[in-house]
C-alpha cells in the first residue's frame, strides 16, 4: 500500500475529522505548505469526509502537487486501516477552534502518539500537561510548532499523548455527552462499555 509505505519512510502527521472550517483544516495545511517549501520531508495524512463550507479545500486538497507525495486525504477509512495511520504516525495533530468532545486526542492516547492540539479549554481539560498545546492562527507560527514539535519527537524528548482520563472513563463521558448515559450507567461497574461511533465519519 503506497499510503502505508509513505507512512513508515518519513514523518508523517494525522488529523482525524471531518472537513469542517472549526477543524482548522485549512491553518495545518497552509502550516505545511510552508514546511515543505523549506524542504521538510514530512507527510500529512488527513482522514475525513468532506462537510459543509469546505469547497475550496476540498479542490485545494485534490488538486495539491504534493498529493499522494507528501499530502493524502482519505474521505473514507476503515476502522483496520485507521488504527494502521494510528500505529504508524510520528503524530497527530487537532487544530479545532472548537470541539465538543475532541476524540481524535482521546484516540490518540489510547495509541500512545505525541499530540499538537489547539489551547482551547475542551482539549486543554482532556490533554492536560502531556500535550503541546499551539495558540497562534497564521500559518507561519503554526509551522514554527510544528517544526519544533517533531524535532522533540524525533529524539524522543516529547512525552506522548497520556489523557489524565481511562478509556474507559472516556468512553462513559462520551456516551453521556451524546446523550446515552444512563444506559452506560446501568451496567456493572461500567463494564464493556461500546462506543456507536463510526470511523469512517469521525467527528
Amino acid at each position: 500500500n503506497q499510503l502505508l509505505t509513505a507512512l513508515v519512510s518519513k514523518p508523517s502527521v494525522l488529523m482525524v475529522g471531518t472537513l469542517e472550517p472549526r477543524k482548522g483544516h485549512s491553518q495545518v495545511l497552509a502550516a505545511f505548505e510552508q514546511l515543505w517549501q523549506l524542504g521538510h520531508n514530512i507527510n500529512l495524512v488527513i482522514v475525513g469526509k468532506p462537510g459543509w463550507k469546505t469547497e475550496t479545500l476540498q479542490q485545494r486538497l485534490r488538486a495539491h502537487p504534493q498529493n499522494q507525495s507528501h499530502l493524502y486525504w482519505l474521505e473514507n477509512a476503515s476502522d483496520e486501516l485507521l488504527e494502521l495511520l494510528y500505529a504508524g504516525c510520528a503524530g497527530v495533530i487537532v487544530a479545532s477552534h472548537a470541539e465538543g468532545f475532541g476524540l481524535p486526542l482521546i484516540e490518540a492516547g489510547y495509541h500512545a502518539k505525541p499530540v499538537l492540539a489547539r489551547d482551547i479549554p475542551v482539549l486543554r481539560e482532556i490533554g492536560g500537561n502531556s500535550v503541546t498545546f499551539f495558540s497562534g492562527t497564521s500559518a507561519q507560527s503554526l509551522a514554527n510548532d510544528i517544526e519544533l514539535w517533531l524535532s522533540s519527537i524525533a529524539i524522543e524528548q516529547m512525552p506522548h499523548s497520556a489523557p489524565q482520563h481511562t478509556w474507559q472513563d472516556s468512553a462513559l463521558e462520551l456516551l453521556i455527552h451524546l446523550g446515552l448515559g444512563q444506559t452506560a450507567l446501568a451496567q456493572p461497574h461500567h463494564a464493556q462499555v461500546s462506543l456507536p461511533l463510526n470511523r469512517e465519519n469521525p467527528a
